[in-house]
C-alpha cells in the first residue's frame, strides 16, 4: 500500500522545505522579505526562490509568520506533481546564480483598527509588559503590551472600532 504524503509541520516550514529541497538534490531555497506598516501595527511579505524560481509568497504580522507562510506555499509546490522544480536540480537552471529581486507591488496599509481607551487596563498592561522585558528595547515592551491590552479587552467582550 502506498505511504501518505507527508503533511508539513507548520510551526517548522522553513526547516521542512530546506529539508526537502536538499532531498531532492536542490540548493537551498533564499528567502526575501520586505515590510512596512506603523510600529503599533507591521506587516511583513517574503518571497521564496530558488535558484530564479518564485515557490512562494507569505504575509504575516511578523517576520517569522510571513516567513511561514511563504514556506508552505512553497513545500505545496515543489510537491506538486506537475512541478518543474521536482524532476531534477538541472531543471532549476542556474540555481547557485544569484536570484534576481523581486519587485512587489506595494501592499495597501491594512485598515485602521482603534481599540477604546482604558487607561486603568492600558497602565497595568504597560507594567506587566515591562516586568517581562525590563532589559529589552521599548518596542518590544510596547508591541507586548499592545498585544496584553487587546487580549484583556477581547476576554472582556470588546472589538475594535472601524474608522
Amino acid at each position: 500500500m502506498p505511504s501518505k504524503p507527508a503533511v508539513p509541520d507548520p510551526s517548522n516550514a522553513k526547516g521542512e522545505l530546506i529539508a526537502a529541497c536538499r532531498n531532492q538534490g536542490l540548493p537551498d531555497p533564499t528567502f526575501q522579505s520586505e515590510s512596512g506598516g506603523p510600529g503599533h501595527a507591521p506587516w511583513f511579505r517574503t518571497v521564496v526562490l530558488l535558484g530564479s524560481h518564485e515557490l512562494g509568497t507569505g504575509e504575516g504580522r511578523s517576520k517569522r509568520d510571513a516567513e511561514r507562510a511563504a514556506s508552505l506555499e512553497a513545500l505545496r509546490a515543489i510537491a506538486a506533481p506537475d512541478s518543474a522544480i521536482t524532476g531534477s536540480a538541472s531543471t532549476v537552471g542556474a540555481a547557485t546564480a544569484t536570484p534576481q529581486p523581486v519587485q512587489a507591488a506595494p501592499e495597501p496599509a491594512p485598515p485602521v483598527q482603534r481599540w477604546p481607551i482604558y487607561a486603568d487596563v492600558l497602565r497595568e498592561a504597560l507594567l506587566v509588559a515591562h516586568e517581562r522585558n525590563e532589559d529589552g528595547p521599548p518596542t518590544q515592551v510596547a508591541r507586548e503590551a499592545a498585544e496584553l491590552y487587546r487580549r484583556l479587552l477581547g476576554e472582556l467582550g470588546h472589538t475594535p472600532e472601524t474608522p
